[in-house]
């Protein structure tokens, strides 16, 4: 039997979660111990061990979790979509954010949001930037046979700083216009798939 299917599995970490995630609003997670943590979920500490090494292990489930959600999001409507679809990409992107604030603002606090991850996310995934000039020319329009990977990473850089601008002004701004903001920048990037309107 998977364990992981398991309801009450289920449960349980979501009680370890949630309580960590309760925790990290009151201290650093270098000063959460296993015994405060079980309290809080009113969970036998043994039991913390079938589902987790240590509370670090515990924080990583959480953050791999939560990068795992936006970078599928990433995937399904910008990487491999045949049309770029920017609007539903935010719309749902927003929710997620605002469905699982807390957890969003403790990844924001501890730096663990970021971007720059997402070549070893797509890696993971068995995807990967383009690998060589013909590959980076049938997505974009720039870039020379020698420094094409410069404007890869440099889009992934803008990517980044565009999301965490939007969160440190609290989400100003709403989906919609989130997308027009990101079509503007991949034309500039000379990103040749088509915009879904």
């Amino acid at each position: 039997m998977n364990h992981k299917s398991n309801r009450q599995y289920q449960k349980t970490e979501k009680a370890l979660q949630k309580a960590l995630i309760d925790l990290l609003k009151q201290k650093s997670l270098d000063h959460i111990t296993v015994t405060e943590l079980t309290k809080k979920a009113d969970i036998h500490r043994g039991t913390f061990y079938i589902h987790y090494n240590d509370v670090y292990d515990l924080f990583e489930s959480i953050e791999t979790n939560f990068f795992k959600k936006t970078l599928e999001l990433y995937l399904f409507y910008i990487v491999k979509a045949e049309e770029v679809d920017f609007n539903t990409f935010f719309s749902k992107i927003y929710r997620l954010f605002y469905d699982d604030i807390q957890v969003t603002k403790i990844m924001l606090d501890k730096g663990s949001f970021d971007f720059n991850e997402v070549f070893i996310f797509l890696k993971l995934h068995k995807y990967r930037g383009p690998r060589n000039f013909k590959e980076w020319h049938s997505i974009y329009s720039i870039g020379d046979k020698d420094d094409y990977m410069y404007f890869f990473t440099s889009l992934v850089a803008a990517i980044n700083s565009i999301i965490f601008t939007w969160f440190d002004k609290d989400l100003d701004k709403k989906p919609d216009e989130m997308a027009s903001i990101f079509k503007t920048i991949f034309k500039m990037f000379g990103f040749k798939k088509p915009f879904k309107n």
